[in-house]
């Protein structure tokens, strides 16, 4: 049974030059800019006819004083509030590099017996493993749920999980079909006895 590893690109970060400032994806403009555009569109025709004196609706600067203050203080509480977000979020990435490299290595190193049924149960691990990650990926991003999926797992697997889940449900299907392989492995009697007396559940909540 063949299993494949999918072509990893590493992403270059490089803060120098002018293009950081040329750069749309992740920045704000690429929602607002036609909100942005319709302002200007309307504001434009309001100062020609100011400047031509033909009609005048400026607004007194008290206006735009108390504005600008409530307007700074939702962007102070939004600010906080998307950072608590990104924080929680870094957090559950880590705990998912974290648990998913230690059932991994456990894998690599507490199977044993038949050799074959040890290659093919580790494979099957680490495979299932790499899969939750990107389907968790995909569902997050709403990109297509088998995307990079077909160079992970065999074609065997691979058809049959997108039979079985959607987008919303691939790493629901991942992580269920990882705890039987799991639990397939205990049952075969493939896991040293000094490792747990009972299968873990890669499925568990964070903090349990």
């Amino acid at each position: 049974m063949k299993f494949r590893t999918p072509e990893m690109t590493p992403i270059v970060y490089n803060a120098r030059g002018l293009k950081m400032f040329l750069h749309l994806r992740g920045t704000a403009l690429q929602h607002c800019w036609l909100r942005v555009l319709l302002v200007g569109l309307i504001g434009v025709p309001l100062v020609l006819l100011k400047h031509f004196d033909v009609f005048d609706l400026s607004i007194g600067v008290t206006a735009h004083t108390l504005i600008g203050f409530v307007m700074s203080l939702m962007l102070v509480f939004r600010t906080n509030s998307c950072y608590e977000r990104w924080r929680d979020g870094r957090v559950l990435l880590g705990q998912l590099v974290n648990r998913s490299r230690n059932l991994v290595l456990n894998a690599c190193v507490l199977l044993s017996g038949d050799a074959t049924k040890v290659e093919f149960f580790r494979r099957k691990i680490q495979s299932l493993a790499a899969a939750y990650v990107f389907a968790v990926k995909n569902n997050l991003q709403f990109l297509p749920s088998a995307a990079n999926l077909d160079e992970l797992l065999t074609d065997t697997d691979f058809a049959f999980l997108t039979s079985q889940a959607d987008l919303k449900t691939m790493p629901q299907m991942c992580a269920l079909w990882l705890e039987q392989a799991i639990n397939q492995a205990f049952l075969e009697d493939l896991v040293s006895e000094y490792s747990c007396s009972t299968p873990p559940r890669f499925t568990c909540p964070p903090g349990e």
